[in-house]
């Protein structure tokens, strides 16, 4: 189902956080975005930056960031287990995102 994106975030004063998924323009790739909002200045005041396993976000001005223990977290972490499906991202939110364990391997049929 194709919707306007800009139209459904302009009708929410305050859509929260988000995944997106979709298909490339040219209908062969699968696409993934992952956004948050912010009420208080302090949540407001982050950013994301790329890590070998993810994504985490970070305080875009450190001098007002007030506790880092609500805006500092890993909310995407990928995993990279094989070749057919080398990537396999886990989005959540902060500590309450549980931790996957390793998957057995599966026999090739």
């Amino acid at each position: 189902m194709r919707q306007d994106l800009c139209a459904l975030l302009r009708g929410n004063s305050y859509p929260g956080r988000g995944i997106l998924l979709g298909r490339s323009e040219d209908n062969t790739r699968a696409v993934i975005a992952y956004f948050i909002m912010g009420r208080s200045e302090n949540s407001r005041n982050r950013i994301f930056e790329e890590t070998a396993d993810g994504i985490r976000t970070r305080a875009f001005d450190e001098s007002k960031m007030t506790d880092p223990s609500l805006i500092i977290y890993h909310p995407v972490r990928g995993h990279h287990r094989h070749q057919r499906r080398p990537h396999r991202h886990h989005p959540g939110r902060h500590d309450r995102r549980p931790l996957l364990p390793p998957r057995p391997p599966q026999p090739h049929l």
